[in-house]
């Protein structure tokens, strides 16, 4: 360091210098380097520029998902001039991109920051996403991606806009120039980039312009293109005040608490979402093969706390228009179709919302039909929804995208189920049934299954929930009948459950309780069941289930179907 203690300016000169630095070792979540690395700052004297250099070198890139840091080389040089303390120049920030094996492309980035102001014009050149993350899309890519910042603190030390306006409100003059400066945080951005696929010299293209702060978000242009497959879409979310309009920019009285207004269009043709989201190295995503053909256009309403309500909630509570095509679409070799269109008029209260859904996976087949009141106590609304499964089988290769599912593909069966509920949780009111025939899934096997049911969460109206599998193997577990009988209430209900099984009862049974040694054991289990739901005034609508059993039986069974207790 150079300095001179009784000067303006009394540190002249800075060297910094590390070697074998290893981020790791610092944090645990930080990736494995090895950077040896220079800093200098020189200034002259105080009517001079002051510049910086910076020059990096990482021994160990690699890929991030990989815990390495996909940085090879970092060269940077950053200006100041005391006589403009507010005003800072990155003239040549340079970084070239590597994994293990091979550069990975370059970036080169020039940044101005004077006073609250801070604009990026950066340019990529020959980037290749998935060797900085083998997760990320299979390309090259080039081109520029410019982004400004505003409503920051000044580089000289002043505060945020906001602060500083307010300390100024009093002088001479000042009244227009904190009009100007008394804004939000915002963002806006352009990139343009073009590029190849790996895998095919086919020509990609990416462009995105939009801007934001901490009340709106616009997505003025998005275009993905591949070939001739394409994607595009405009969206808009912003907080909007009790009327509708939009929320001021700045005010605390236009934040939390307010609803959000999401406008969206958009469409996809014949488009291949894998290389642009290629997944995990080996998942059942990238074996594809994926084509999706869409169009849709939505003006929502949405709840000002959307991102903490379950997904069903939401849907009893969105209010708007739009309608949702999905045709000619291939999701994991599986054809998939929907048509889906929510409506609402404000002046056909208490039922201003519907919500229609056919959707076809396969050979099978979802309709929901949905009517209420969103900004009601939900007392109004009522929901049915529909499942014709013919062809199970053809779910399979959906479900191996999601790995918690993948062992429990099925092989073959048939499903066919109706649902319908009133209200709004926890208030809610559903009856149904359920029949399945042939299934083969995982581990589980079932002859044929009913289930039947009717209940109400209020505790105090009739319940009524019946069980009964035929054929059932689990986990190498055979049950050649299980019934299960639940009435009474929620508050207060009777349980009812047999089973009968092609298995000898324990040689202990016979001995000692006198079971007769037939070809199989039958049980029977009774008992009382209680809905203890959560204080009144709790959010979620929870509670417990509390149960006693009264009896239980065990005894031979010689293969009839009778319902008879155990002998």
């Amino acid at each position: 360091a150079g300095l001179q203690p009784l000067q303006a300016l009394p540190l002249t000169q800075l060297n910094l210098q590390t070697s074998e630095l290893d981020l790791s070792a610092l944090s645990v979540k930080a990736p494995q380097t090895r950077i040896k690395g220079r800093a200098v700052l020189a200034a002259r004297a105080r009517d001079a520029p002051i510049s910086a250099t910076l020059q990096v070198d990482n021994a160990l890139p690699g890929r991030w998902n990989e815990g390495r840091l996909p940085v090879q080389h970092i060269t940077a040089e950053l200006r100041g001039d005391l006589r403009q303390p507010d005003r800072l120049e990155a003239q040549a920030f340079d970084i070239r991109l590597a994994d293990a094996k091979s550069p990975a492309g370059r970036l080169v980035v020039s940044a101005v920051w004077q006073g609250h102001e801070l604009k990026l014009d950066a340019r990529l050149n020959a980037v290749m996403p998935q060797r900085l993350d083998s997760r990320a899309a299979a390309m090259k890519l080039s081109g520029p991606v410019q982004a400004t910042l505003r409503g920051l603190p000044a580089p000289g030390g002043n505060t945020a806009p906001a602060a500083a306006a307010s300390k100024s409100a009093s002088a001479p003059g000042a009244a227009s120039a904190n009009a100007a400066s008394q804004v939000s945080p915002s963002l806006s951005w352009k990139i343009d980039l073009n590029g190849t696929l790996d895998a095919a010299p086919q020509p990609v293209q990416l462009a995105m312009e939009g801007n934001a702060t901490d009340q709106r978000l616009e997505i003025t242009q998005m275009r993905a293109a591949s070939g001739n497959a394409t994607a595009n879409l405009r969206a808009l979310l912003q907080r909007v005040g009790k009327a509708g309009t939009a929320a001021a920019s700045s005010g605390r009285d236009a934040r939390d608490g307010r609803d959000w207004q999401l406008e969206t269009t958009g469409a996809l043709v014949d488009f291949d979402p894998k290389p642009w989201f290629p997944g995990d190295p080996g998942s059942a995503w990238r074996q594809g093969p994926h084509r999706l053909s869409a169009d849709w256009r939505f003006d929502l309403r949405l709840p000002a706390n959307v991102a903490n309500l379950p997904a069903f909630e939401l849907a009893q509570r969105l209010a708007g228009n739009g309608t949702l095509r999905v045709h000619d679409s291939v999701l994991a070799g599986v054809p998939v179709s929907a048509d889906v269109k929510l409506g609402y008029t404000q002046a056909t209260a208490p039922a201003v919302a519907q919500l229609l859904g056919d959707i076809q996976l396969g050979n099978n087949r979802i309709s929901i039909d949905g009517r209420g009141d969103p900004a009601g106590n939900g007392q109004a609304d009522r929901w049915r929804a529909e499942l014709k499964g013919d062809a199970l089988a053809t779910l399979a290769p959906l479900m191996r995208l999601y790995p918690a599912l993948a062992n429990w593909a099925p092989r073959q069966g048939t499903a066919t189920a109706v649902v319908a509920a009133d209200g709004r949780w926890p208030h809610v009111r559903t009856e149904g049934n359920l029949r399945i025939s042939q299934l083969q899934s995982g581990t589980l096997s079932v002859a044929t299954a009913q289930a039947d049911w009717r209940l109400d969460s209020s505790g105090d109206k009739a319940l009524s929930v019946k069980l009964d599998l035929a054929g059932l193997v689990f986990g190498g577990q055979r049950a050649d009948h299980l019934r299960a009988d639940l009435s009474g209430t929620l508050a207060d209900h009777r349980i009812d459950i047999n089973a009968a099984m092609p298995l000898l009862p324990p040689e202990a049974a016979v001995q000692l309780l006198g079971v007769q040694a037939q070809s199989g054991t039958r049980a029977q289990m009774l008992g009382r069941g209680a809905w203890l739901p959560d204080p009144v005034g709790s959010k979620e609508g929870g509670g417990r289930w509390r149960a006693r059993i009264d009896r239980l039986v065990v005894g031979s069974w010689d293969g009839s179907p009778t319902d008879g207790a155990p002998a």
